[in-house]
């Protein structure tokens, strides 16, 4: 079959599949839903010490067109400018930025809910820029959802994850247009997804092209083994530009401890299969927590990602002291967290991130900025059930460079 076509096949099944399947709550006493929620956040921050530079800028050898080398040269003067110029003080100016999120929720029928998520972030003062707070909201998610007695199937744009870290596919950003269908049989739970990732038309005519098409198609198996474990299998038989992927994870309790880890391999899309051997890439990460109670948490976060790892949306490189996967492709290391209750209405944390790189040949790293080392410690307090302010230092360093940063943040939810 057609892999070009294979998407449309399997749209008109998941639709079949949706209309001849009876419904869940069709007799249960129905009353119509409908509401808004939201979040409203401002941030200001600062930053200290020896920010890190783009790379210098070197003309390419062997110009000739006296264009294209005065444009290299321009970059170049410009390129210096900054660099004489640019001068970190001690704290920078405080930026300010604002943020809001708005989510309409409709439940009008039995078994029938559809969600449109919406969201903008800008800066005081950043008129006629992209950091303009008048821009409109931007559309994250808007899709149906219909719930059947074995299946729950979900049509529009919307964004998921396939385990409980998602290093294939998962991160946060990547809503896509699709299908999405989770069902159970006998014990093993199944998610079958799809998505279409780039289309365009034929010039002039109303219909898709099939040169400029490309589709992802994903699946997850998953069980309950013993009473608290659950483990999973993740596939993308066909991702962004051919991209696959596979990996096994893990959820459950270790000997009393809170336990995730995922291990998986991506064969990665053609556009990134010049940068390295082409073969498959493995990566992999361990979560512990190894102190559990009401009154602390210590989690340990053990991770490696080869340099070949690049999955186009999954989870890394993710900043913010919670966050469960921090490591960049080419890096391995350790995420420490610890988070403690002072009082019913105040939380502490602090957060210890030390990564190296695998391979020190690669030649992308005498351009990278990542962050490998991070020390964070953060105070949160909870002013009402709706709104809380955050204070939070870092001091962060890249194997060239090492700065700070401070971040004063105050979020309210509606």
């Amino acid at each position: 079959m057609n892999r070009k076509n294979s998407g449309a096949i399997i749209v008109l099944l998941c639709l079949a599949l949706f209309l001849l399947t009876p419904s869940l709550r069709a007799e249960e006493q129905f009353q119509p839903t409908y509401y808004f929620t939201g979040k409203i956040q401002l941030i200001a921050n600062s930053y200290f010490g020896k920010y890190p530079l783009n790379p210098v800028v070197e003309i390419p050898e062997g110009i000739t067109d006296p264009e294209e080398l005065a444009e290299w040269e321009a970059k170049k003067r410009e390129d210096t400018a900054i660099r004489n110029t640019f001068r970190l003080c001690n704290p920078t100016v405080p930026g300010i930025s604002q943020s809001i999120e708005l989510e309409f929720y409709a439940n009008p029928v039995p078994d029938l809910e559809a969600i449109i998520d919406m969201g903008h972030r800008g800066m005081w003062g950043g008129s006629g820029s992209e950091y303009e707070l008048t821009s409109p909201l931007f559309l994250k998610e808007a899709y149906a959802r219909y719930y059947s007695e074995n299946a729950m199937y979900t049509i529009g744009r919307f964004s998921y994850e396939l385990g409980p870290l998602g290093l294939l596919l998962g991160h946060p950003n990547g809503a896509k247009e699709g299908v999405l269908v989770h069902t159970m049989m006998k014990d093993t739970w199944i998610t079958f997804a799809y998505n279409r990732l780039l289309m365009s038309l034929y010039p002039d005519y109303p219909y898709v092209s099939s040169y400029l098409l490309d589709d992802l198609v994903a699946l997850r198996l998953s069980r309950t083994v013993g009473e608290n474990n659950l483990v999973g299998f993740n596939l993308i038989a066909n991702g962004f530009y051919d991209e696959i992927g596979l990996s096994v994870d893990y959820n459950g309790k270790l000997w009393g401890k809170t336990a995730v880890a995922e291990l998986a391999v991506i064969y990665p899309a053609w556009v990134f299969r010049d940068l390295f051997p082409d073969h498959a890439w493995p990566g992999g990460i361990v979560s512990v927590n190894l102190i559990e109670n009401l009154e602390h948490i210590l989690t340990l976060r053990v991770g490696a990602l080869s340099k070949g790892f690049i999955s186009q949306y999954g989870v890394k490189g993710m900043s913010g002291m919670e966050q469960a996967i921090k490591f960049y492709p080419n890096t391995g290391g350790i995420d420490l967290v610890y988070q403690r209750g002072l009082s019913e209405d105040l939380i502490f944390g602090a957060n210890l991130y030390a990564a190296t790189y695998l391979d020190c040949s690669y030649q992308i790293e005498r351009k990278a900025r990542y962050d490998m080392r991070i020390l964070e410690v953060k105070l949160q307090k909870y002013l009402s059930e709706v709104s809380d302010i955050r204070l939070s230092t870092a001091l962060l360093n890249n194997d060239k460079d090492t700065y700070g940063k401070v971040e004063l943040s105050w979020n309210f939810t509606f």
